[in-house]
């Protein structure tokens, strides 16, 4: 499948919570998806050096701070979600094709 594909070279464990009991990857990730809240989602910070979304989800793995990988238009963007709109953080999914290479991971819940 391609989407668990995309993963390869990330150690799962560090991107999702184990402690949830949810050990099924696919929820994690969002195809065509962007954050609910847009630019108030969180603190966004683009990573020039990640290219792909592999190399994105380990940038964000690397990242204590990062609870969303969100990959668009061939960018990298890391988000510390915003603590007082949580939900701002969750996929809007988009059915636009110009959102068809678009990825969003949630790789850390808040507090973690």
């Amino acid at each position: 499948m391609l989407r668990v594909g995309l993963l390869s070279g990330c150690t799962a464990n560090l991107c999702y919570d184990r402690e949830s009991g949810n050990d099924n990857i696919e929820d994690h990730i969002h195809q065509s998806a962007i954050p609910k809240g847009g630019a108030h989602a969180g603190k966004y910070s683009q990573i020039v050096k990640a290219l792909t979304v592999p190399q994105c989800l380990i940038s964000c793995c690397d990242e204590p701070k990062c609870n969303v990988m969100f990959f668009h238009k061939d960018k990298c963007m890391l988000i510390e979600c915003n603590r007082t709109q949580p939900s701002a953080c969750k996929p809007e999914e988009k059915h636009s094709s110009s959102f068809d290479n678009t990825f969003m991971i949630n790789v850390r819940t808040l507090g973690k």
